[in-house]
């Protein structure tokens, strides 16, 4: 038997330094890759990189000698942290890939980089630079005396442009073909429009899925958008008869955009003969449609299904009838309505009409289930007559049924009926107008109007905080979902789903955005690292534990532990709803203020009241114009500048301890099983009150002073009119308090005494 081989230290990756096959050059931090033959990349460690650092750069740029990586990115570690410590620290100049024009050689930081750089010199020898300053591939038939491998310029004196080496990609251009239907050309017009592309990630992201597409009757979606348009891509030629290049699916135009040129419509006859047998049989569909099911022109059941289908279109458009009511009195509703229908005119594609949601580029709702139910009660919006009719839940339910039940009599066949629709799935738009756009408009003006801080009494803004805290708890929910997937771990198991919410709505009422994004993105990493730790464990489990972490973190910041540092991430990436409530309803950060903080920063809706007469016995005398006299008070007073005075003369009837006593029996009033939205924003301006005095103590040393000091800032509490007010409240009522108390001692020792 042969000598058992030692394990390698811990921390320290098996097989590490038997995947790196790199050989040093000259230079410090420089090694050639692959390390025998023909070397193809020179790797660059840069100066002040740690050992591990550069032998995981080598192993993620070390090759074999037959052009293959010698190491898997996931096996050198999690491929994103990789990835990143290797661009950060490292480079690699690619030797095998140098310009013909100009000799340079690309430096890249990442493989895609290089695959890239790869694929650019594929459809051309010159580098960018080159091709911008028009160089072309050198002439066979050169003149004699010419260096071979000279590349050659166009006379200055041609007005030709020099030739594109390499293809910018962009969207097709689409050429409606003469006589197209109408409905084919909607689907066309659908298959074919563009979101964006990701050149980095490889792929491009299209405005739909492509069974989102109403083809009923039409066949598949590619066929029936090429019988009624061409999608052409203007300076590109087709390989095989070099005339314009049109395109025949959107996986052709994917091959495109990354080198891998297609055949056109014309060079795929049998596709072409499909396009023109449909644009052929399309007069006898809309025969059979006008016809209806029954008619004995109806013929074959193709075209029958397709009547039938038609009667769908036609009961959409009885139900759903295009009107406008420019003089209708606008529609009101409460505040979770009215915001989500903001919202969705805020944020739509477009209002003339507004599009399903199922085809936004973001979501309307940080929940998915959430309930938007409201835009369909609330009267704003109304359903448009062109909606998709799979939009909506037919008895029957499909031909085929139909049919089945009609015992295959076309005579007998029960026509369609919408029974419901599907919110998410059907196209919108706003009556109240001489058109769309003008409609919109108005109701858009009518709801800000409606949110703003003149028609917020008190009811509203207990609505408007249950709506801001419902949607920091569903951001957090949704944020988790994404750290979770980004780490390649599955969501939270369905059993704990109401663990999970109720943690999060309890994080809600006292949290901030930022701060429950904290202790969530503490929690995943440490699953995360415990996944990596135990590879063998189920995955399910690390998921539990994050939510485990989430909870322990939550309760530690409800108890008043460390405080928690707001975390943040583009707010762009937040719902639609979410935006709209806290930036444009509230004007406030979500990030860094809680729910209740918000709402309780709206100035009040309606000029503040008349003070009431104070009492006879709480007026100071006043001074006499012209002198300085600093007046202290006998009695409690009813403002803060009188409690001020009352508590600096009568130091002896109060202490620091009761103060820090009075702050606390407020915060504690929130934790109560039916607080109110105005108990819970008088704690947590109790509770901003408390770490205030925490640093008067610093800067004031007497702590009596401190407090007054706290108490005399009150009215700056947090920087806002509503903070600062309830601030002032806080210090008249300990001031009552403490008079309180005396007067029931006093009492108390006179009873006693007698």
């Amino acid at each position: 038997m042969g000598k058992r081989k030692k394990r390698p230290a811990n921390g320290q990756p098996r097989g590490a330094r038997v995947g790196i096959n790199v050989a040093p050059v000259g230079a410090e931090g420089e090694f050639l890759t692959p390390a025998e033959g023909v070397p193809v990349l020179r790797v660059v460690v840069e100066p002040g990189a740690s050992a591990a650092v550069q032998e995981l750069a080598l192993g993620y740029w070390s090759l074999e000698a037959e052009g293959q990586w010698s190491n898997r990115v996931s096996a050198l570690g999690d491929a994103a942290r990789t990835a990143e410590t290797v661009r950060g620290h490292a480079h690699a100049v690619a030797l095998a890939l140098a310009c013909a024009g100009c000799g340079g050689l690309p430096v890249v930081r990442s493989r895609s980089e290089l695959d890239a750089q790869g694929v650019r010199r594929h459809n051309g020898a010159f580098c960018e630079e080159c091709t911008s300053r028009g160089m072309t591939v050198p002439d066979t038939t050169a003149e004699e005396g010419q260096e071979p491998g000279e590349p050659q310029r166009e006379a200055e004196e041609e007005a030709a442009e020099p030739e594109e080496e390499f293809w910018e990609p962009r969207p097709p251009k689409l050429r409606i073909l003469d006589g197209a239907p109408e409905e084919l050309v909607t689907i066309a017009r659908e298959y074919w429009r563009l979101s964006h592309l990701e050149l980095d990630g490889g792929y491009a992201v299209w405005a739909g899925p492509v069974k989102a597409i109403d083809t009923t009757g039409w066949g598949p979606a590619h066929i029936a958008a090429g019988a009624a348009a061409r999608a052409e891509l203007p300076g590109l030629a087709c390989p095989a008869c070099e005339g314009q290049l049109t395109l025949t699916s959107r996986t052709a135009y994917e091959q495109a955009c990354f080198g891998e040129l297609p055949v056109c419509v014309d060079c795929s006859p049998k596709l072409l003969e499909k396009m023109n047998k449909l644009r052929s049989a399309k007069a006898a569909g809309e025969a059979a449609r006008s016809g209806g099911v029954g008619s004995p022109s109806g013929g074959w059941p193709r075209n029958a299904e397709s009547g039938w289908n038609a009667l769908r279109r036609e009961e959409i458009r009885r139900l759903c009838p295009l009107e406008f009511l420019p003089e209708a009195e606008l529609p009101t509703g409460d505040v979770r309505t009215e915001a989500l229908t903001l919202a969705l005119l805020h944020y739509a594609p477009s209002t003339t009409p507004i599009e399903p949601l199922s085809q936004w580029g973001e979501i309307l709702h940080p929940d998915p289930s959430g309930d938007i139910s409201a835009l369909a009660r609330g009267g704003f919006v109304r359903l448009h007559p062109d909606s998709d009719v799979n939009a909506f839940h037919w008895e029957p339910a499909s031909f085929k049924e139909a049919i089945t039940a009609a015992h295959g009599d076309l005579d007998a066949v029960e026509p369609p009926a919408a029974a419901a629709y599907d919110l998410r799935k059907a196209t919108h738009y706003v009556p109240y107008g001489t058109s769309m756009g003008t409609a919109a408009t108005r109701v858009s003006a009518h709801l800000v109007e409606r949110l703003s801080p003149a028609h917020l009494d008190q009811a509203r803004r207990e609505q408007l905080l249950v709506l801001a805290q419902e949607l920091i708890a569903a951001e957090a929910a949704r944020y988790l979902d994404q750290q979770l997937a980004k780490r390649h771990l599955p969501s939270v198991p369905e059993n704990h789903g109401e663990r999970l919410r109720s943690v999060f709505q309890l994080a809600s009422t006292r949290m901030s955005l930022g701060e429950v994004i904290n202790v969530v993105w503490r929690a995943v990493r440490s699953a995360s690292d415990a996944a990596q730790q135990y590879p063998y464990a189920p995955r399910a489990n690390m998921s539990t534990a994050a939510l485990n972490s989430i909870e322990t973190g939550v309760q530690a910041a409800m108890d008043g532990g460390k405080p928690l540092k707001p975390y943040t991430f583009d707010p762009g990436l937040l719902a639609a709803l979410t935006r709209t409530v806290f930036y444009r309803v509230l004007e406030a950060n979500p990030f860094e203020e809680t729910a209740a903080q918000m709402v309780a920063a709206l100035p009040q809706p309606d000029p503040e009241p008349q003070a009431a007469e104070p009492r006879l016995d709480r007026v100071p005398p006043q001074p006499e114009p012209g002198t300085r006299l600093e007046h202290v008070p006998e009695g409690p007073a009813a403002s803060k500048a009188e409690a001020l005075a009352y508590l600096s003369a009568h130091r002896d009837t109060w202490s620091v301890d009761d103060f820090i006593d009075h702050l606390v029996y407020t915060q504690s009033q929130s934790l109560a099983p039916r607080a109110t939205p105005r108990l819970k924003a008088h704690a947590a301006v109790a509770g901003a009150l408390h770490g205030l005095y925490e640093e008067m103590s610093w800067i004031v040393q007497e702590p009596q002073e401190a407090v007054l000091a706290t108490c005399a800032a009150a009215h700056h509490l947090l920087g806002d009119v509503e903070h600062g007010a309830l601030g002032e409240a806080l210090v008249v009522e300990f001031l009552e308090r403490i008079t309180t108390d005396d007067e029931a001692e006093t009492t108390s020792d006179t009873r006693g005494g007698t």
